[in-house]
């Protein structure tokens, strides 16, 4: 948001000086605002070229910034006090890179502020992931690593073990707790072919995958800090979605390292 209104901030106050440098200094003493209404038609061609210049920064500008919670933020005043101290280039003690930064980190907290109250929704996901994991973990027949991470093994293979950036081929069925399904290679018939690598796959699987041999059939219990954390994946055309803090539970074949 910010970006495209200092962009035509830059732009308004660029025309202006330009015009008002082939005329006179730049100086407070041209300085004559008004809040009451303009009488547009009289104005010289000149005057009505940089007013119509300024209206349409300003609406631009303004669009940008108010809207729900913007409009109990903004000073309307101050901004017109910016722009006044831009275009005279008038003395402040705030110099660009102050500004920008101030405008950076107050979008930066609002943005965190935001994800913190979005994510206050999905507390009781992250509950019941962690309740599912601390009951999962004392079943028959399943396996738990240091991580975190759980599994079980459905059939031993014998062949090779992948190990950190060998590229596999495996197929996968991908569900949630409550059983909606989120991904099937087996549906499209086209197994996946990637490298085992931190950042290309989920944590939980670039774990497990080294925990498996050729012809190994895996069912594993991804908790939410090894799969896609706090996330929010939204929902598509037969795709439920994945929430934030979601244990995801995989069925992986792992059909050959190359």
């Amino acid at each position: 948001m910010k970006n495209k209104a200092y962009n035509i901030f830059l732009w308004i106050v660029t025309a202006t000086l330009v015009y008002s440098c082939k005329n006179n200094t730049p100086t407070s003493d041209h300085v004559n605002i008004s809040k009451a209404k303009l009488a547009v038609n009289t104005l010289s061609v000149h005057d009505k070229l940089s007013y119509a210049i300024g209206l349409d920064a300003g609406r631009e500008i303004m669009s940008k910034l108010t809207g729900g919670e913007m409009d109990t933020i903004i000073n309307r005043d101050m901004v017109a006090k910016g722009l006044i101290d831009a275009v005279y280039q008038l003395e402040s003690s705030m110099q660009p890179d102050s500004a920008r930064l101030v405008i950076r980190d107050f979008f930066m907290k609002e943005r965190q502020r935001i994800m913190q109250e979005e994510l206050k929704k999905y507390e009781g996901n992250k509950a019941e992931s962690e309740k599912f994991m601390a009951e999962n973990a004392s079943k028959p027949g399943i396996k738990s690593t240091a991580s975190g991470l759980q599994y079980e093994v459905l059939k031993q293979g014998t062949g090779k073990q992948p190990k950190l950036n060998d590229v596999i081929v495996a197929h996968y069925k991908g569900t949630l707790l409550n059983g909606a399904e989120f991904d099937n290679s087996y549906k499209r018939n086209e197994p996946l072919e990637a490298t085992v690598r931190y950042g290309e796959l989920i944590d939980g699987w670039v774990e497990a995958l080294q925990l498996m041999k050729e012809g190994s059939k895996f069912r594993i219990y991804v908790p939410y800090d090894l799969g896609y954390k706090e996330n929010n994946i939204p929902a598509g055309k037969d795709f439920p979605g994945i929430p934030p803090y979601s244990t995801l539970i995989f069925e992986m074949e792992l059909i050959k390292v190359k």
